[in-house]
């Protein structure tokens, strides 16, 4: 779709060339400063007390049309009223919002938010009842029946459309009515996950939500090494790396088995003569620069 659209995406995220206001989440300091609005090619348009950080050629660029923000973003809650100052300013200046909400069903289990609410400052959301949900396969697009008939014309124009589609609704509705009521759950094994490893001295960046980020190299346990022991458990455990995610079929028992493996690798290493180092990481974080939120 992207290689037949004339889009041009600019990322206004934690990265090398624009550092997010509040560290973990856009602001609408962040916007301004990356938004271009009018016609003008040549120029990026900034309010005069927050001078251009962007190089010219990231500034010489489309005017901006539609503000894309993502909520969870490594399970990391976006704050709603923040949210709701960045549209304000984007409906004035005529910008469109979307969000994308494939794990938005987090964000309400987590605050207690009715969904509707969450997504009434967005002009388009995509939802998914895959991802936290446990629902087979399937995501849907929200917005007015206008703007619905359209995304429909453009996806037949691109041969998209299923036929016979009843059994992936189905598996939706099973999980909004059946699994997203275990997410509260989800979110209080999660974080009984992070409070082990941060007993064990692995580092942790906080879980608000059902993601975990953890660096274990604080008590000499390399990835590589804990990816091999967990593999090779009587009931293996698959790890991808320093993100760990928990989900409605992870059991309890498995969090256990994880964490007394950690706890008996960094026994070892001890008994091997590892010191571990007292230096403090860059925002508390575990790993460097990840972007989540970190709890006071």
């Amino acid at each position: 779709m992207a290689s037949r659209s004339p889009i041009q995406l600019t990322p206004a995220t934690f990265s090398d060339f624009v550092g997010c206001a509040a560290g973990h989440h856009l602001t609408l300091s962040d916007i301004e400063e990356n938004i271009v609005l009018g016609t003008d090619l040549h120029r990026h348009v900034t309010p005069p007390s927050h001078p251009p950080r962007l190089p010219a050629d990231l500034r010489r660029s489309s005017p901006t049309s539609v503000i894309s923000l993502e909520n969870t973003l490594n399970g990391t809650v976006f704050p709603q009223d923040e949210i709701i100052r960045i549209s304000e300013y984007a409906h004035r200046e005529g910008v469109k919002m979307h969000l994308d909400g494939a794990r938005i069903w987090h964000v309400a289990a987590e605050t207690a938010t009715p969904i509707s609410e969450l997504c009434a400052p967005f002009d388009s959301v995509s939802l998914c009842f895959s991802k936290g949900l446990g629902a087979p396969i399937g995501s849907c697009l929200v917005g007015t029946k206008a703007y619905i008939a359209k995304a429909r014309w453009f996806r037949k124009l691109f041969g998209g459309g299923m036929r016979q589609t009843g059994s992936m609704t189905a598996a939706a509705a099973y999980a909004l009515t059946n699994n997203f009521p275990l997410l509260p759950g989800v979110h209080a094994l999660a974080q009984r996950l992070a409070d082990g490893l941060r007993e064990i001295g692995v580092s942790v960046a906080s879980a608000e939500t059902c993601m975990v980020f953890f660096d274990p190299t604080p008590v000499g346990i390399s990835y590589v090494e804990l990816v091999q022991r967990a593999r090779d458990l009587p009931k293996p455990i698959k790890l991808g790396g320093s993100r760990l995610v928990v989900h409605i079929q992870t059991s309890p028992q498995v969090v256990d088995d994880l964490l007394v493996l950690i706890r008996q690798l960094a026994e070892e290493k001890k008994a091997a003569g590892f010191v571990k180092s007292e230096t403090p990481l860059t925002n508390g974080k575990a790993p460097k620069n990840m972007y989540v939120k970190v709890k006071a």
